[in-house]
């Protein structure tokens, strides 16, 4: 009896091991459940409808950039300065198919890399949220954007720490895809809050992206009461520098703006 009971003993410690194994997996599962309840097939395209697909056109009306926007309020679009740098005419197209023409730009910030455009005759009622509370390390987090040739896309990742950079303010660090056309996006949250803007990729071994913190975005559009400039006026030195600070592998890697 002794000799079966020692036998016996490995093969509970197996047991317990496989039970561990699985309970911490029920666990990792559990955990993602309420993200995938959240943010449902509807509810995404609830969401799309906010977002816009912004193209600009030089003087000469020829083609510069494709990149994505969102509705802050009813006729307000927010986006990155560097989407909308040296256009001459700025153009939206929303998820319902509609175009219109931006008149005015209501204010930019360049070390932010931000902009609001003014929708003249239109109004949303598809309107983004933006999170109040700060977004944390690990939160698992998407981006809705139009990148080309796949508009509206989703990408999924998570959270990443507030990066410093030079000669403009930080950036989150996301593991979810920026590719060219996604700069303007929204970096949404669980609950389809807006926790950041999507803005550059670093090509390197690390694949970085990064958004602007939505805090940011808040502080624009609190300080843009009553201010609105015409569209034409240059927007030319506003680009964002060419080599990030404080890196590792990406240190001479090349900011790339989408």
């Amino acid at each position: 009896m002794a000799n079966n009971s020692r036998s016996h003993r490995p093969l509970r410690g197996l047991q317990i091991f496989l039970a561990i194994v699985i309970l911490a997996s029920a666990s990792f599962i559990n955990a993602e459940t309420p993200y995938s309840e959240r943010v449902s097939a509807e509810k995404l395209s609830v969401l799309k409808r906010a977002v816009v697909i912004i193209t600009t056109v030089d003087k000469q009306d020829k083609p510069l950039l494709q990149g994505s926007g969102f509705f802050v309020r009813s006729d307000c679009i927010a986006t990155n300065m560097h989407v909308i740098k040296d256009a001459g005419q700025i153009r939206i197209t929303t998820f319902a198919g509609k175009t219109s023409t931006i008149q005015s730009v209501i204010a930019t910030n360049e070390k932010d890399d931000l902009a609001l455009l003014k929708v003249e005759r239109y109004e949303s009622d598809d309107i983004l949220e933006l999170e109040r509370a700060t977004p944390v390390e690990g939160e698992t987090i998407l981006v809705l954007s139009n990148p080309q040739g796949s508009p509206w896309k989703v990408t999924r990742g998570r959270m990443g720490l507030l990066w410093a950079f030079g000669g403009f303010s930080g950036r989150l660090q996301i593991s979810a895809t920026i590719s060219p056309g996604s700069s303007g996006g929204p970096v949404l949250n669980e609950q389809g809050r807006v926790v950041g803007i999507a803005a550059m990729h670093i090509p390197s071994e690390e694949d970085l992206n990064f958004a602007v913190p939505v805090e940011s975005l808040k502080a624009l559009l609190q300080s843009s009461t009553n201010l609105s400039t015409n569209v034409q006026v240059s927007l030319q030195g506003s680009g964002l520098p060419t080599h990030p600070r404080n890196l590792s592998s990406a240190k001479r890697s090349p900011t790339v703006s989408y």
